[in-house]
């Protein structure tokens, strides 16, 4: 019985230790803000922004939630074409979020909501075209370490769909993420 409470005190012991290194091995969460690129199959990029924050719960899984936004003007000899894009969306991302993991390869799913306007001016008449609805992002990227704190997004490529649009877009994405 003595050699039995000296084992499971030894197992406890150890248990607590190895819980505590786990939970302090990897970083909780992170934010990111960056550049957008946005192609919505048309040949020119609409230009933005992208923000992101994410709670990991897990050293491999976490979940995000994640707003764009892209723009473009053009102005051609008797029009103007102006686009705009949002999405916001949330679902899950999966990384090495281990704190001495230097490249972190990621992929995401996301769902949400999006909207795309194009307006077209000819002299005095306009014409505009609104998409608008739930929208579903797949994708991933590359991050690398430059401090503890600091990461660097080299690069994230999504394709990003409107339901019930009639295209399938295509953003990149570059920035820095904030670790916590």
């Amino acid at each position: 019985m003595k050699k039995l409470l000296i084992i499971l005190t030894l197992i406890g012991s150890l248990s607590i230790t190895l819980l505590a290194q786990s939970t302090d091995d990897y970083n909780k969460g992170e934010v990111f803000a960056g550049y957008t690129a946005w192609f919505d199959g048309d040949s020119s990029a609409m230009h933005g922004f992208n923000a992101a924050g994410v709670y990991n719960f897990h050293k491999y899984v976490g979940v995000k939630v994640e707003g764009t936004a892209a723009f473009r003007n053009q102005n051609f000899t008797v029009s103007t074409w102006e686009r705009k894009i949002y999405n916001v969306a949330a679902g899950v991302q999966v990384k090495n979020n281990r704190k001495e993991q230097v490249f972190r390869p990621f992929g995401h799913v996301l769902f949400g909501y999006g909207e795309y306007r194009s307006k077209t001016r000819t002299g005095n008449t306009t014409f505009e075209f609104t998409e608008k609805g739930a929208s579903f992002t797949v994708g991933g990227g590359l991050d690398f370490k430059v401090t503890d704190k600091i990461d660097i997004r080299a690069a994230q490529v999504d394709v990003t769909r409107i339901l019930g649009a009639d295209r399938i877009d295509i953003r990149f994405s570059t920035g820095v993420i904030f670790k916590f």
